[in-house]
């Protein structure tokens, strides 16, 4: 039942993203990087993990965000996520799945503030990705601040979540930062 809500859910929310004219795509990123920077947690953060967006998600990537901070970005290794070390992005490479991935050099688990891409997300924290689990198998054994990026089409009611989905500390959307902290729902 809950897959079936999921796969639903996940149609609706690419429709609505393809449907984004690319100057309101482009101007929603803009504010998701100035919210980004303006923050004080990650103004704090030395460790950093991202991800290379896909066509339909954030560009919250700019270079020059990244002064005194180490970025770490996934690659996909079997059927799990591991972040390595990137000094530029220049490093990516395309790789599993389509996905931009640096290349296998020091990996670690710790980090001050985890970026999170995601299909859809909710005020609670519940995130709804692309099915394959990668970040809900790699977010449990996780240190740091979890924040999920999306465009506001993306926030939605309710996600439908299972045991093993992991949830967010904090949204960034193009409004600005949502805390999704709430007492008795478990992280």
């Amino acid at each position: 039942m809950i897959l079936g809500e999921k796969q639903m859910l996940r149609k609706s929310i690419r429709a609505r993203l393809s449907h984004m004219l690319p100057e309101t795509r482009a101007a929603a990123s803009a504010a998701l990087r100035t919210h980004l920077q303006e923050w004080e947690r990650f103004a704090e953060a030395k460790d950093i993990f991202g991800f290379f967006p896909l066509k339909d998600e954030p560009e919250w990537l700019a270079e020059d965000f990244f002064l005194n901070k180490r970025l770490w970005f996934p690659r996909i290794e079997g059927s799990n996520l591991h972040f390595h070390a990137v000094d530029k992005i220049e490093e990516l490479s395309l790789g599993t799945l389509g996905i931009h991935e640096p290349s296998a050099k020091e990996a670690r688990c710790q980090a001050d503030i985890i970026l999170v891409p995601g299909v859809a997300f909710d005020a609670q924290g519940g995130r709804l990705g692309r099915g394959r689990g990668f970040y809900d198998t790699f977010l449990p054994s996780a240190t740091g601040f979890r924040l999920g990026v999306c465009f506001s089409e993306q926030v939605v009611p309710a996600i439908p979540m299972e045991p093993h989905d992991c949830r967010m500390d904090a949204l960034l959307t193009p409004e600005g930062i949502i805390s999704c902290r709430q007492p008795g729902i478990p992280r």
